[in-house]
């Protein structure tokens, strides 16, 4: 029930109220979370539901716009001693969720990046274009961070087999991806730059018939 002081509108002082209440929730959740996480990684370890509540953990929170440090550290240790165990879209959605953030883990993204050029060709095209732009929105950040040339070579070539398949908002976070850490790939440019006509041109001719 809202409190009222004598107005048609809600105090001021209530809604900042509400609004302090939400964050401490948030908080609350977080170190739960952050707590449970870390207990699970050490007292009852499994590999098997790890590598499905650890991405799925950080997604949410990332998604929800609460970057928790306590948390993100959290699934960060977890994850690198399971990082063998995650699926391309478990390991895709961890490096978005880090870079949406901007939560810096040297040690998982390390161990994503060797995972992730393993099983690239398992990769669907918006696994391809998250994790590109996650890696390079990280490394953009910290250039020292880890060394990512052999994950972008895989990407490169992965990316260029499928390119068809590609949205425009898959085509410009890839481009701007190898762009962004200095990656030349001259096939995937080449490839991008017929797929970003042709896509051009059928919206032109889409808008036309419409019309």
């Amino acid at each position: 029930v809202a409190v009222r002081c004598g107005c048609t509108s809600i105090c001021p002082s209530t809604l900042l109220f509400d609004a302090v209440a939400r964050a401490s929730v948030a908080s609350k959740v977080a170190r739960a979370s952050a707590t449970s996480i870390d207990q699970f990684s050490i007292d009852q370890f499994n590999p098997q539901a790890s590598r499905k509540t650890l991405p799925t953990t950080a997604w949410a929170f990332a998604t929800a716009g609460h970057p928790s440090p306590l948390l993100f550290d959290a699934v960060a240790r977890a994850s690198a001693a399971s990082i063998d165990q995650f699926m391309p879209q478990n390991l895709a959605n961890m490096a978005w969720a880090f870079a949406t953030v901007c939560h810096s883990s040297p040690a998982l993204f390390e161990a994503m990046s060797r995972a992730s050029a393993a099983r690239i060709g398992h990769f669907s095209r918006q696994n391809l274009a998250n994790t590109a732009w996650a890696f390079a929105t990280v490394g953009h950040a910290s250039p020292a961070l880890f060394e990512s040339s052999a994950l972008f070579e895989a990407m490169s070539r992965a990316s260029a087999a499928r390119i068809g398949q590609f949205s425009p908002q898959n085509l410009a976070n890839t481009a701007w991806a190898f762009a962004t850490v200095g990656h030349a790939s001259p096939a995937l440019f080449e490839s991008m730059s017929r797929a970003s006509a042709a896509s051009a041109l059928f919206e032109a001719m889409s808008r036309a018939s419409a019309a």
